[in-house]
Formats: C-alpha cells, structure tokens, sequence
C-alpha cells in the first residue's frame, strides 16, 4: 500500500493538478469577455513535478489579440523568485515563428519576445523550468501598439462547450503523461542527471578535475544536438585546462556571437579559465571578479567545490567542500 501511495503522491497527483489549472486556462482563453476588442493574456500558475533531486515546473501563458489591426514586436517579460537552473520555452500559434529567448538570471529575470500577433489570433507559451522554490512575482507583456492586459473572464456557461473542448483536454493529457512517463522510465534507469542535462554534468566534471572527461562529453553532445552559450564556453574552459589554448579562444569567441545580447556570466567565468591556463594570471583574476559581480549567488557556491576557482584565486584546492 505505501508503494501505491507513493506512486500517487509522485505521479497522478501532479497530473491532476496540471490538467484542472490547463483546463482553466484552455476554457476561459477560449472564451474572452465580450467587452472591447483589446490585447489580453492569461497566466496558468507555476505546476510542478518532483522527481528525487530535480524539481521541474511548467507555466502555460496564453495570449489574444482581438483587435482589428496586427501587433506588431510582442515582448513578454517574467520575474520568477526562487532558483532556476533550467528555462526552455516554446510558442505555440497558427501562423509558425520563431520565439526569442533572453534572461537576466541575477534578478531572475527571462524575456521572451517574437514577430506579430494576427488580428483573431491566440498564442501559447508553454515554459518549463528546472529549480527550486519557483513562484511569478511579476509578468508584463506587451507590443509596438500596445501594452496587453490580464484577460477578464465572463461567468463560464458550460453544457455543449464542453465537446469543443475535448480534443483540448486529449491533447493536455497526452503532453503530461508523455513528459512524467519519460521522467520515471529515465529515472528507473539511473540517468535522469545525463539525460536531462549533459552541460551540467560535464561542468561538474571539469570544476572537479576531470576536463578530458567533460570536453568528451561535450563533444558528443555537441555533434548530436548543438550547443548554445553554456557548452560552448564550458567547452572552452575544458580544452584550455588541457592546454589546447588556440580551440579555447575559438570557442570562447563563438559563445560570445551566440550572446548577442551581452556578455553572460558564465562566459565571463569560463573566460577567466581560459586566461588562467594561458599564464595569463591578472587577466583570469579580474574576469573572475567580474563573474563574482554579475552572479554572486552562484560565485559563492562554486567556489567551494570547484578546483579551478581556488586555482585562479591561489587556493590549495585540499581547503574544498567534497
């Protein structure tokens, strides 16, 4: 019986909470108020699943544009509280584009942003994010034309409306249960860790002493999927500790194209890696200040396991929490 509840408490509880707060959000966008035209969202609240050390948590925001007219530039911004380790997300509209994804982790901070908006048309946005203790403080959205507002929900009237909803409810149901089975069956396997965040461990890795490790794996990953900022730059920090100063630069360099709007923490961090094993020793010391600056939370964290922090600061790496 406990194993029963267990399962419950781990797998269908969750489910349940998700599909009522997706069923709320999917009824009521459906059926705005019949008040002005205007630019409206909905914000479905922060649900999350936790499986043994990782806590993963989904937000679903919905956007309207019942105006005559396209808008034009849409920007979302979201301040989240507690730590994010992870953020993805995916736009979900009947006209296909791209969505653009920035933050400011700092201030927990991530923006989002894509082309238009059609007149009549709706957009979804589903997040997913990895940490700890994650609650919205503050959301704004917005286009060129105008500033959207929180979408005013008439009393629901339910009967028929129900049976439009059905493929709604399918669709929500599938994508939760798709995602959990995925988790447990990882999680059965011992690989959660590796399969859901290759970059992690290799940066583990490398701030433990194993950088021929770290940059296999990162190799690897990269072939099979791509990289962005994070394995670029860790990839660097790897092949400068094993004296491959030329490929660190190279990389180092492209991670700095990919953030095309500014320079990120852990490139600073990584650059600082890079300067230190080019002998370059000043240098290394005023990025890693740099670094402790623009992320202090997580400076002060790293630097009581990682061997390479205590390497540029001139500590003897004996002194780490292990």
């Amino acid at each position: 019986m406990p194993a029963i509840l267990k399962i419950i408490q781990i797998l269908i509880a969750p489910i349940v909470v998700s599909v009522i707060a997706g069923l709320i959000v999917y009824y009521y966008t459906s059926y705005p108020s019949k008040g002005d035209a205007d630019f409206t969202y909905s914000v479905g609240g922060v649900n999350s699943l936790t499986f043994d050390d990782q806590t993963f948590n989904t937000l679903l925001v919905v956007l309207n544009n019942s105006l005559p007219d396209r808008l034009e530039d849409i920007s979302i911004s979201i301040e989240f509280s507690g730590s994010i380790l992870e953020f993805q997300a995916a736009l979900d509209k009947q006209v296909a584009t791209p969505i653009q994804i920035s933050d400011n982790r700092p201030q927990g901070v991530y923006n989002l942003s894509f082309s238009s908006l059609l007149s009549g048309e709706s957009a979804a946005i589903q997040v997913l994010l990895t940490g700890h203790d994650i609650q919205i403080k503050d959301i704004s959205i917005q286009s060129a034309q105008r500033i959207a507002t929180v979408q005013k929900l008439d009393a629901p009237v339910l009967s028929s409306r129900w049976v439009r909803l059905l493929p709604g409810i399918a669709a929500l149901i599938a994508q939760i249960l798709a995602f959990v089975l995925v988790l447990y069956l990882v999680r059965r396997k011992g690989l959660a860790g590796h399969f859901l965040n290759i970059n992690n461990t290799a940066f583990v890795l490398l701030h433990s002493g194993e950088a021929e490790r770290a940059a296999i794996l990162l190799e690897k990953s990269m072939e099979r999927r791509g990289a962005g900022i994070y394995e670029l730059s860790n990839l660097a920090a790897a092949y400068a500790t094993l004296g491959r100063i030329e490929e660190a630069r190279r990389f180092i360099a492209a991670a700095n194209f990919l953030a095309h709007d500014g320079k990120k923490s852990i490139i600073i961090l990584n650059s600082a890696i890079v300067e230190y094993f080019d002998g370059k020793k000043d240098v290394s010391s005023g990025l890693l200040g740099e670094f402790g600056q623009a992320d202090p939370k997580m400076f002060k964290y790293y630097r009581r396991f990682s061997k390479l922090i205590a390497k540029i600061e001139g500590r003897k790496t004996d002194t780490l929490v292990s």
